[in-house]
């Protein structure tokens, strides 16, 4: 193989792999929605996790899903994790670091105090604005919301919605 086959066998093999697909049902995109830059709910009601660590067999991934689960009130059995994006960290100017303050555990494992405290405050408002989204829908007071394993409630009416179908409002 000379240089130039090299070159642009490389080429159409690394152009292939920097593709990005997205699954599609039916033609339509995948309904999802990020309610903030770490959580991602799908319309099937399964919550992402966007973790900051490395996975090193450590739990670090677990720990920092936990730590959002806790606070959001979600059934544990629909969390997923995945890593954060530091090419979208870039290109949207340090994302990860404005919304949440943290960086610093981005270059190694583990998670400090700070990174528990940023993800927990992740999971409270973003649990928040399910409850606002609910309430608005329900046209009922937000206080009157209740959340638990996933599903927001209006015990007074007896309306029930999962996260999913309240997400992708």
């Amino acid at each position: 193989m000379n240089r130039r086959d090299f070159l642009v066998a490389t080429s159409v093999i690394g152009g292939g792999l920097a593709l990005s697909i997205t699954p599609r049902a039916n033609g339509a995109p995948n309904a999802s929605h990020e309610l903030t830059p770490w959580i991602l709910i799908g319309a099937d009601g399964i919550v992402t996790v966007r973790v900051p660590g490395p996975e090193s067999g450590t739990g670090n991934s677990t720990q920092a899903a936990l730590f959002v689960a806790e606070e959001l009130q979600c059934d544990w059995d629909r969390v997923r994790v995945e890593p954060l994006s530091f090419n979208r960290n870039t290109r949207e100017g340090n994302l990860y670091l404005k919304s949440t303050g943290i960086w610093s555990t981005f270059a190694g494992a583990g998670t400090s105090d700070d990174t528990r405290k940023a993800l927990m405050q992740a999971g409270a408002s973003a649990r928040e604005r399910l409850r606002v989204a609910a309430a608005s829908r329900w046209k009922v007071p937000v206080n009157e919301i209740d959340v638990r394993g996933g599903k927001l409630t209006h015990s007074r009416s007896g309306r029930t919605a999962g996260f999913g179908e309240v997400a992708t409002l």
